[in-house]
């Protein structure tokens, strides 16, 4: 069996830079080539405030091979049990990286950035039971080093390799580095990770009315102050007893964004109609935050309707935002019903 640092110069050989790098050499590197995680939390917030401003915004689809790689099978059966909102694993320090807190939820993972003293270095991912990323990837990946006696391997076919390991059984985490030269160093970050009590991922506002026929698929708390995407619930069925099935751009969804990006909108509030539905933004009371709901096929009425019932906390203070369990109606939550 090959370690993992033999997988990454086979990887690496053909177009690495010389081993001479050092880390702050790679930090720089990967600063230069800062790209968000492909979990949809980061790009979704972007479609939702672009949509509701009326900017135009080009489709990301992802091209899949003709006859998928389908991987043993290791992961947990299939399962349609309503997930809770809840992250489960909080940030840590690993040698000289930390593992910030989640900064976003959605049905099939959790995400964290790594970090080497300010700069981002990396991305921690934390799949729910079930969903086997080499499956989603097509990449039956390279087996390498077990990570505390459990199953490990490297998925050559991604431009930044990432490692993959079952933290439990039937249960997978990815650490994608920013550049493939910091692997040895952040191997004690794999070797730290654990789990945490489940506690409630929070939001700041509470939402009286939701759309009939959508459920939450994802909440982020990145580059937004939060940002909830609802997907149709025939989607959110499908993904929560099939793992192979990832909820993307095709499906019909909503966007409830707040974001202190009020440069965004021309007046204080507005709905119309564009490219991915209609879209309703108004600003807070204060002027400091932009609120915005955008829906792919529902009247002007309930777009604005659901706008109109959006209660913020106070926005700058943590302390007072909300379960995502408690701010939204229980016939919004995912697998209700």
């Amino acid at each position: 069996m090959k370690q993992l640092s033999d997988l990454m110069e086979e990887a690496a050989r053909a177009d690495a830079p010389p081993l001479r790098h050092t880390v702050d050499d790679v930090v720089s590197a990967g600063k230069r080539r800062t790209r968000r995680r492909a979990v949809g939390w980061a790009s979704v917030a972007a479609v939702a405030v672009v949509a509701a401003i009326g900017v135009p915004q080009a489709a990301l689809h992802r091209a899949e091979p003709a006859h998928p790689f389908i991987a043993p099978a290791t992961s947990a059966p299939p399962t349609a049990t309503s997930p809770k909102v809840a992250f489960t694993f909080k940030g840590f320090t690993a040698g000289k990286f930390r593992v910030a807190d989640p900064y976003g939820w959605d049905l099939d993972q959790q995400g964290a950035r790594i970090f080497l003293g300010a700069e981002e270095v990396g991305y921690l991912n934390v799949y729910r039971p079930g969903v086997d990323p080499r499956r989603r990837y097509f990449d039956q990946g390279v087996a390498t080093g077990p990570v505390r006696g459990r199953p490990a391997f490297v998925l050559t076919s991604r431009p930044t390799p990432p490692l993959i390991w079952q933290y439990a059984p039937g249960a997978w985490a990815e650490l994608e580095p920013a550049d493939r030269r910091l692997w040895s160093d952040l191997r004690p970050v794999v070797e730290a990770f654990q789990l945490s009590l489940p506690y409630d991922v929070s939001i700041p506002f509470r939402s009286a009315f939701a759309l009939k026929g959508f459920q939450i698929t994802s909440v982020s708390l990145r580059s937004h102050l939060a940002l909830v995407q609802m997907s149709s619930t025939s989607s959110v069925r499908r993904a929560l007893a099939d793992p192979d099935y990832k909820i993307d751009g095709g499906d019909p969804s909503v966007f409830i964004d707040i974001t202190d990006r009020v440069d965004l909108a021309n007046s204080d509030a507005e709905c119309k109609d564009g490219r991915l539905g209609r879209s309703c933004y108004r600003k807070t009371a204060d002027g400091r935050y932009l609120m915005s709901v955008v829906a792919p096929s529902s009247s002007k009425g309930e777009v604005a309707q659901v706008l109109d019932g959006l209660s913020p906390t106070d926005l700058g203070n943590p302390a007072t935002w909300v379960a995502v369990d408690e701010a939204f109606p229980a016939s919004a939550l995912p697998g209700a019903g």
